[in-house]
Order: C-alpha cells, then sequence, then structure tokens
C-alpha cells in the first residue's frame, strides 16, 4: 500500500471521527458488566465500528465491520476482539463477514485494489483460541499461526491473518515485555 493511499485513508477517517484506544474498541458490553478484553491505552486506534456507522448513508443495513484498525510500521491491521472461544460455523463464519465488508469498504471507498491488501494484517484477538500446535513449536510461534478457516484471507486477498491471545497481541504491537 503505497504512503498515498494510507495517508488518504487516515486522513479521511480522522475528518469527524478522530481517535480510539484499544480498551475503548476491546469493549465487551454482552454480559452484566462491561469487560475490556485488552486494557491499554497508550495506543491511538480507529474505533471502525463507529465510522462504519456514521459513513454508511445509503439506506442499506450498516455492513459488519471489524472493531478497529490500527496503522504502525508501515501496515493497517484490522483488528477484531472477541471475548469468547471462536468456534463453530457461525462464529466463525460471522468474523469472515466482517473481514469481507470491511475490505469492501476500503475498496468501494478508497480504491484499494489487490496490490494495497498486501500491506494489511487481519488480527482476531480472542480467549482461548484454538490455535494449531505442532510438536516443537515454540508457544510465541503458536500465536500467529492461521486457522484453516482463516487461511482464505490470505489465499484470496493478500491479507495477512493472524491469531493472538489479548497478551500476545499486546507483545506483537511492542506494548508489553
Amino acid at each position: 500500500m503505497s504512503m498515498v493511499m494510507i495517508n488518504s485513508i487516515i486522513e479521511s477517517l480522522l475528518k469527524g471521527h478522530g481517535y480510539s484506544t484499544l480498551k475503548e474498541c476491546s469493549k465487551d458490553t454482552s454480559g452484566e458488566k462491561d469487560f475490556f478484553l485488552v486494557e491499554d491505552e497508550s495506543l491511538d486506534v480507529f474505533n471502525f465500528d463507529d465510522i462504519i456507522e456514521k459513513e454508511i448513508s445509503c439506506g442499506c443495513d450498516v455492513p459488519c465491520s471489524v472493531d478497529s484498525l490500527l496503522y504502525k510500521d508501515g501496515i493497517l491491521h484490522i483488528i477484531e476482539f472477541k471475548n469468547t472461544i471462536v468456534s463453530g460455523r457461525s462464529k466463525k463464519r460471522d468474523i469472515k463477514l466482517k473481514i469481507y465488508e470491511t475490505i469492501l469498504f476500503f475498496v468501494k471507498e478508497f480504491s484499494l485494489t489487490t496490490n494495497d491488501m498486501n500491506n494489511i494484517k487481519f488480527i482476531l484477538v480472542c480467549l482461548n483460541e484454538e490455535i494449531p500446535t505442532h510438536r516443537g513449536v515454540s508457544r510465541a510461534d503458536l500465536s500467529v499461526r492461521i486457522p484453516k478457516w482463516l487461511k482464505f484471507i490470505h489465499e484470496y486477498t493478500g491479507i495477512e491473518p493472524m491469531v493472538h491471545s489479548p497478551k500476545m497481541f499486546l507483545e506483537y504491537l511492542n506494548l508489553r515485555n
């Protein structure tokens, strides 16, 4: 993705939206008490759910979208937080739909091309994700193994999917040692 494309996306998103935090974007309000999957507030991110709700004005249903966007080290990260185990066809299909509709938004709004997608990473941050294991592989390596149900993303778009626990996610971003 060219710097011009990234700057165009960031400038457009900042108009009327501003930044949020990882903590706020990882907020789960589905239980009796709000729960934050990630407590970090030091990094500026975009609350993409809020942006989509404000930007879509075609009179149709608001598309599914990932929770947040982060631009760091030349890579645009699209991030989904799940305070659950991601298992079963329905939950996996919901996540795939969020990825697809987020990509469609970028294609339509910013003329994103398949070449641009090589500089995008999708990160699923969740509790107890079943990460494929192999003998002799270190725990750190396990955090970036791609579950079979997410491999299509890389195959068809060039976007690299990653799965992290909250702790490994912060380590990936160099926010926790």
